[in-house]
């Protein structure tokens, strides 16, 4: 817009009573356009929020309506039971190694209770379903804190839950894992949770409890008539004092029975529980204390079904060798004894006979001898062996390792606070299972040649745990990694080696990585004193 004073606009300059009145007169007409502007606006304004406002009706009526049109509408219950399967937390094992009852307890955040949320069409499928109701993860309230009263109202609705929970699955078999890190209040709240979990005890078909024995021993003294179908039993019992064992009515005694993990103090006289040895496949009492070797191998041998057993044996009673015919264990094909005297189990493991052992753990503190023997007729069949010990020399153990053609796994490691360790894991020790550098690279690693062969051809995983001294240096885990990946049929997939008190010497990674040495798809883990060179990250791809 023109105006006579836009040299004097922006300046200090002051207007004359004349130049004021024109002033007054140029800004007339600019005021009236600009209010005619202001109420253009307004009603742009105005017309844009009903615009909006029937932009967001028309979006709403067409996300609503296109709902309808969505294709997980259309899939068959078939479909839908199978993404909602795969919605549910990934359960641990029954009786695996891990010491962590399940996580994903009985949760309205995590599914199955979420999908009952989502909408009307899912919930209504999510409780025609009953297998997504098969799992109960019963968290016992922590009475930290909490009154009596506020403990008993928490484990009350807690049993509603639990019942409610449990009546979807309907006459499915279910599997209940009760879990409890402190003493509950005693009273009614206990009592009616576990009659709770007891009025399904038909239908269980696994029971993991973790709890004190104000719990374990509400479970175990039900009657075995009671349980017709339970399989696996998975007690971690934290109390003092023996229940009854013995008693052929109780839960130890279910006609199903087909496994037993216990894990306590309270079980002292394993050898006269009512279970149905005959018919178990797992047992594991490896916390059980004072087992005397006989009287495992008692129990081993009325227990011709078993596959997978963990023991601990503190004495030794055989004196003398058994009797022919020895008993046959001919399904067992995992054996991890925890051997607490330096006295050899020579006798035990000559005793039996196992010819389908394809993975054996042993700790042990003798010299040599409990191995031995305990490999004897299972060499050609062990995929897994994995020895603790703190006394076996380098010459015994690699005099076992010679008869295992067929190994795959292998770790080895020193017990703590056993005295000072003899001199196993050492350079001498990975070179017996290294390839020579001018092995015939275009052979099997089976097949003769004139150089010596090397040990366990077959080796794809190897964990040494090293202790003061002497250790492996990083030169020949450099040249164990890279003459092993150098075979025609390299089967080396991790190598893990743990040096506490020792520093690194040479970045083997990179030094692989420098000779070009093919290490896609291995993990090599290489633990020191005071880093970490963990090459997995990069290397398995």
């Amino acid at each position: 817009m023109l105006s006579p004073f836009t040299p004097h606009l922006g300046t200090n300059y002051a207007p004359s009573e004349l130049e004021k009145l024109q002033i007054k007169q140029l800004l007339e007409k600019p005021r009236e356009e600009l209010q005619s502007i202001d109420y253009e606006i307004e009603g742009l304004r105005q017309r844009l929020a009903a615009l909006v406002h029937q932009r967001e009706e028309r979006a709403q009526f067409i996300e609503d309506h296109s709902t309808l049109l969505g294709p997980i509408r259309g899939l068959p219950n078939e479909l839908l039971r199978t993404i909602f399967v795969h919605c549910l937390p990934e359960p641990s094992p029954f009786l695996s190694e891990s010491h962590d009852i399940d996580e994903g307890h009985m949760s309205a955040a995590e599914a199955p209770l979420l999908l009952t949320f989502v909408c009307q069409l899912w919930r209504r499928a999510a409780l025609s379903f009953p297998e997504i109701w098969e799992r109960a993860l019963i968290p016992v309230p922590s009475p930290s804190q909490r009154s009596e009263e506020d403990w008993a109202l928490a484990a009350q609705n807690l049993s509603e839950l639990t019942r409610l929970w449990l009546s979807r699955a309907r006459n499915r078999p279910i599997t209940i894992s009760i879990s409890s890190s402190w003493r509950p209040h005693p009273g009614e709240g206990i009592i009616n949770l576990l009659s709770s979990v007891a009025q399904y005890s038909s239908q269980w078909k696994g029971l993991r409890v973790q709890a004190y024995s104000d719990v374990t021993d509400g479970l175990l003294s039900l009657p075995s008539s009671s349980v017709p179908d339970l399989q696996y039993l998975d007690i971690s019992d934290s109390g003092a004092g023996a229940f009854a064992q013995s008693d052929k009515e109780g839960l130890l005694g279910g006609p199903s029975l087909r496994g037993l993990r216990y894990r306590g103090f309270r079980l002292l006289h394993v050898a006269e529980t009512a279970l149905q040895w005959s018919q178990l496949t797992d047992l594991h009492i490896a916390s059980v204390r004072d087992l005397a070797d006989i009287q495992v191998w008692v129990i081993l041998k009325r227990c011709p079904c078993l596959e997978r057993c963990h023991a601990r044996i503190a004495s030794v009673g055989f004196y003398e060798p058994v009797a022919a015919p020895r008993p046959q264990l001919p399904c067992l094909k995992l054996l991890h004894i925890r051997h607490t005297t330096v006295t050899p189990l020579t006798l035990f493991f000559t005793s039996l006979h196992l010819p389908a052992l394809a993975d054996l753990t042993l700790y042990t503190p003798d010299s040599g001898e409990s191995l031995s023997a305990a490999i004897g007729e299972s060499a050609p069949t062990l995929r897994r062996l994995a020895v603790w010990t703190n006394h076996t020399s380098t010459e015994t153990m690699l005099e076992n390792l010679g008869l295992l053609s067929q190994l795959e796994f292998l770790e080895l490691g020193y017990l703590p606070y056993r005295g000072p360790p003899c001199e196993l894991l050492s350079d001498t020790f990975l070179a017996a299972l290294t390839p020579s550098s001018d092995e015939d690279r275009t052979t099997s690693p089976n097949t003769p040649s004139a150089t010596p062969p090397y040990l366990c051809p077959n080796l794809q995983e190897i964990s040494l745990h090293v202790a003061t001294a002497p250790r492996i240096t990083d030169t020949v885990i450099f040249e164990f990694i890279k003459n092993r990946r150098g075979l025609r049929s390299p089967t080396l997939r991790s190598v893990k080696v743990i040096h506490p008190w020792c520093d690194a010497e040479l970045d083997v990674v990179d030094e692989l990585d420098k000779q070009r040495v093919d290490i896609r798809h291995v993990k090599v883990n290489l633990q020191y004193r005071e880093r970490e060179r963990d090459g997995s990250s990069v290397l398995d791809l």
